[in-house]
Formats: C-alpha cells, sequence, structure tokens
C-alpha cells in the first residue's frame, strides 16, 4: 500500500507489484515530473484519488479485478490509462484524464474484454 506521499523527478513514480502476485492500493499520491506515472500489474489492486503529471505515460495497470478510480491524469505525449495485455475484470470510473495527441485516454488492446468505463472525462492536449 501507498498513501499520502508525493513523487517526482521519476522514470516511474511509482512500480508495485509482478503479473498475477498480490494486490496494492496506491491511493491520495500526487506524481509529478515523471516518464510514467505508476505501473500497477498485479491482481485486485486498487488505484484512487491519485495526481498524476507524467510524459510519457499516466496508469499503467495490468493483472485480474483492478479498480482505477477518481485520479486526475495529464500526460504530455501519451496514454492517459493504459491496460497491460494480461488486464481482465478492470473497472476504469470516474478519472479526470488528459492525454497527448495520437493516443487515447484509456488504451485497451485489442482482444481484452470484460473491461468497464464509465464518467471518465477525456480531454487531449493539442
Amino acid at each position: 500500500t501507498v498513501t499520502n506521499g508525493t513523487v517526482a523527478n521519476c522514470d516511474v513514480g511509482i512500480k508495485l507489484g509482478s503479473k498475477g502476485r498480490g494486490s496494492h492500493e496506491v491511493s491520495d499520491v500526487s506524481i509529478s515530473s515523471s516518464t510514467v506515472g505508476m505501473v500497477v500489474p498485479s491482481d485486485n489492486s486498487w488505484v484512487h484519488r491519485n495526481t498524476i503529471v507524467a510524459s510519457e505515460g499516466g496508469i499503467q495497470i495490468g493483472g485480474n479485478g483492478a479498480l482505477i478510480g477518481s485520479n486526475t491524469v495529464s500526460v504530455a505525449e501519451g496514454h492517459g490509462i493504459e491496460l497491460l495485455e494480461d488486464a481482465e475484470a478492470i473497472n476504469i470510473l470516474r478519472n479526470n484524464v488528459e492525454y497527448g495527441p495520437n493516443h487515447q485516454c484509456v488504451f485497451v488492446p485489442e482482444g481484452l474484454s470484460d473491461i468497464t468505463e464509465r464518467r471518465n472525462m477525456c480531454n487531449m492536449h493539442e
């Protein structure tokens, strides 16, 4: 669990777990001036109420059963929220996302299913 913290000037602001191992919670964290905000590839993770300012990627999530909610993400050149190829049963709810040109607010690789997206505010940088 990572909560109530600040991370700045990193390649990856927060990286937790590995494919299919454990569950993690990241909440109320501010990440700034990082290449990628956070990478959480483990099952049943909960990523909520974070603020991320990154250059190439906001939140990268994998595993089974994650909830990504109420985050504010701003990415200069990349996807706001990116699902990894092993992601399934992911809920993406009430996030405010600004993302780079030629990228997506929420990137879902081809072939993934059981992904729920609701009430996300998405804006592309010009």
